[in-house]
Formats: C-alpha cells, sequence, structure tokens
C-alpha cells in the first residue's frame, strides 16, 4: 500500500550531509555543519549507521579513512571510540595553522543528537540508512525514535538505496514516510558492495 505523503517538497532546498561545508571546522554530517546551513535551506539530509555496541551515529563512510584518518571500519568501533575521534581535516588545518585552537574541535553526532537539533528548527529531515551489519536493530532503533518523537512522522522521511531496509521500516510502522534511492549503477550484491559513493 501507499505510505503516507509528505508536504509539497518538490522545489526544497535539502542541504546534502547537513550541507557539506567546505571548512575543516565544519566537516560532512555534523552539528557544525548543520549550524551553517543559511537561509532558504528547507531541509536536511543526514546518513545513519550503527556502532559495534548498536548506537545510531550519524557519518557516511563505512571505514573512518577518509574523514579521520584512521584505517578501520565504522562498525568495528564503540560509540565511545567514535565520539573520541577527531575529523582529519581539523587536525589538518590546527598543524599548518589555518585554524585558531580556540575553534572548537568538530565531532561525529549521534542520531539522538541530530534529531533534536533539527526538532529546535523548522527543516525537514531526510534520514538516510547507510546501515548494513546490524538492519534490522537498525530498523528497530529509527522506528522507535520516530515514536518517542512524534513531530518526526510530520517532518521527517526515512530514504535508502536498499529496498530491504525501507520495507523493514513500512513493517514496524507503515506511518512512516519512506523513500526508495534509485542510482544509473545498478546494485548486484547489496551486501558485499559497500559503495562509499553515494
Amino acid at each position: 500500500p501507499r505510505g503516507p505523503v509528505m508536504g509539497n517538497t518538490a522545489r526544497a532546498t535539502i542541504a546534502h550531509r547537513c550541507g557539506i561545508a567546505e571548512c575543516p571546522e565544519a566537516p560532512e554530517n555534523t552539528l557544525a555543519a548543520m549550524d551553517r546551513t543559511g537561509p532558504g535551506v528547507d531541509g536536511v539530509e543526514v546518513d545513519v549507521m550503527l556502532t559495534k555496541d548498536g548506537v545510531p551515529i550519524v557519518f557516511h563512510d563505512y571505514t573512518l579513512t577518509r574523514m579521520c584518518g584512521v584505517d578501520r571500519y565504522t562498525h568495528q568501533c564503540t560509540w565511545g571510540e567514535i565520539k573520541d575521534m577527531g575529523f582529519l581535516s581539523y587536525k589538518a588545518a590546527l598543524v599548518q595553522g589555518l585554524l585558531p585552537e580556540s575553534v572548537k574541535a568538530p565531532e561525529i553526532p549521534s542520531f539522538a543528537q541530530v534529531v533534536e537539533r533539527v526538532l529546535a528548527s523548522d527543516m525537514h529531515f531526510y534520514i538516510e540508512i547507510k546501515e548494513l551489519m546490524q538492519l534490522d536493530l537498525m530498523c528497530q532503533q529509527l522506528v522507535d525514535t520516530f515514536k518517542s518523537y512524534p513531530e518526526l512522522y510530520n517532518r521527517a522521511c526515512i530514504i535508502s538505496f536498499n529496498p530491504q531496509a525501507l520495507y523493514k521500516i513500512r513493517v514496524l510502522d507503515p506511518n512512516i514516510r519512506t523513500v526508495v534511492l534509485i542510482r544509473k549503477r545498478p546494485i548486484t550484491s547489496w551486501s558485499s558492495s559497500c559503495p562509499d559513493a553515494f
């Protein structure tokens, strides 16, 4: 059956990954990047996955190499390890003297932190499921979050390139808006491809 319909967002301006700010103090998918979204931005899109101990975080890549300079898979790290990791661009800017040490270091946020920040604004919220290893747990946690913050039913939409993830969401709660994402390159083996490019 057709799911609930979001308001007309055909001409909406959405900040992808919270707004990919070209500055080391506000990397993608951080609260700092969200704070830099300017006038005219109608919503934010974030990527969500789970840490090893099952904490939902907002992060795009399946490894920490590109963003943090750490050669580890994201799902192999606990929340305690993740939240203390710094961003490579910020560290490099400090070393090169491009940023004063007084500038607060950006952090990888928990999903809960981002939800509260979004709901304190008037923006739409697009939540992309990136989780592969603990998909059932991820979907259940997202549904639980919607139930804890009912305003999400009016403001948020769960999106994914993985139709299975969206099916699981719809089974758990058909009142949550979902949208399948499509790309030109076909997904032949979802669990093994793990592309970092989308």
